[in-house]
């Protein structure tokens, strides 16, 4: 989950000529501009996923009395595995399927790709989606020793871009308000 706050006195004493209203809603506008952003940038390393990622955003619109916030976070149980990481663990069959013998191994099997033809689709530290790779080639088990996965860490570098271009973003929605604002004080012909 990501949860940006803004600090909305900062805006305010940079924008100061800004009617309350006009305030109100460059902030909110600039705050929602942002979300979409921070989502678009969490959704970079998916791309290449079979895996269907959602994003929920829950902001919290309120300048007048110096609130403003937004969430973006997913329910998505692979996701968040890969962003936070997992220890090694073991994997055993869920379901009873029917013996298999294959490879000498019988009785209740999981089958899945050799781990030593894996490619992953994304690489710690980076938003950046790759090809990625895994075997044609079915191991069979009992048990399957999953190595764990090495947290990718979206959200950390999402956060890390949104907020390098958040006063950038928010500033172009101020400035837009305030040229508003003295389009329609000057003088009409």
């Amino acid at each position: 989950m990501i949860k940006i706050d803004f600090d909305i006195q900062y805006f305010r004493e940079q924008f100061s000529e800004l009617t309350k209203l006009r305030f109100s809603r460059s902030i909110n506008a600039a705050t929602r501009r942002i979300a979409k952003y921070t989502v678009d940038e969490l959704r970079l390393p998916t791309l290449a996923w079979d895996e269907n990622v959602t994003f929920k955003t829950k902001l919290k619109l309120n300048p007048s009395h110096d609130e403003q916030y937004f969430e973006v976070y997913t329910d998505n149980k692979i996701y968040n595995w890969v962003n936070f990481g997992t220890e090694p663990h073991e994997i055993k069959p869920k379901k009873r399927r029917k013996k298999v013998s294959k490879n000498n191994v019988t009785g209740i099997t999981l089958a899945y790709p050799d781990p030593d033809d894996f490619i992953p689709k994304s690489d710690p530290n980076t938003l950046q989606a790759n090809i990625g790779h895994y075997s044609d080639v079915m191991v069979f088990s009992r048990t399957v020793h999953h190595p764990g996965i090495e947290p990718r860490k979206f959200s950390e570098k999402a956060l890390e871009i949104v907020s390098r271009d958040l006063e950038r973003i928010v500033f172009e929605e101020m400035q837009k308000s305030l040229d508003r604002q003295l389009s329609r004080k000057s003088p009409r012909r």
